[in-house]
């Protein structure tokens, strides 16, 4: 079975990811918050995703990579991280939504539409994401976890209600690694 990820929100409210556009709807308080990481991005949350004719705003993302492999590599090369509570979606709770596939690698960004059957979970860590995580640790800075990694973009929310959660904990990296090893064989 393939699946895709999403960190649970520290604020999760109710039993659904929600797109932006939604959450301003149902809790604008959260919103705020969540609305100011856009902040130092040029279009942030307007900018249109032609293929769903959506914008950025209208999906919520997720991640074709298990957090818990990126955040292990990310710690093992000497960047700080946390425990994480992350939710382990299967591909078929997309069924009968629109989605697409986000990449986007040296700035060129490019938006597949993609369905359940197409769809295809990624085991390997992108060159420019591990260089990613090389340079935030000599310039001192915390990584973006997710930098390089291609990414599901959903036009609509997901109930999350029956989905598997799972934990990462950096001080478990060798259960992590032991992991990691039974994924990939």
């Amino acid at each position: 079975m393939e699946f895709v990820y999403h960190l649970k929100p520290a604020k999760l409210k109710g039993k659904s990811l929600l797109p932006l556009s939604k959450l301003e709807e149902k809790y604008p308080e959260l919103h705020k918050q969540e609305v100011a990481k856009y902040s130092d991005r040029s279009e942030g949350p307007e900018k249109p995703i032609k293929c769903l004719n959506v914008k950025w705003k209208d999906v919520v993302n997720l991640s074709t990579i298990n957090p818990i492999l990126l955040l292990s590599v990310a710690e093992l090369i000497g960047n700080e991280t946390h425990p994480a509570v992350i939710f382990r979606i299967p591909i078929s709770k997309l069924k009968n939504k629109p989605f697409c596939l986000f990449t986007d690698f040296d700035g060129k960004e490019k938006y597949e539409p993609m369905t359940v059957k197409e769809y295809r979970e990624c085991h390997e860590i992108p060159a420019a994401t591990i260089q990613h995580y090389l340079e935030s640790k000599e310039e001192g800075e915390q990584p973006l976890v997710f930098e390089g990694v291609p990414h599901i973009l959903v036009a609509d929310e997901i109930d999350i209600s029956d989905v598997e959660v799972i934990r990462y904990n950096p001080k478990n990296l060798f259960a992590l690694a032991s992991m990691f090893v039974s994924l990939t064989t």
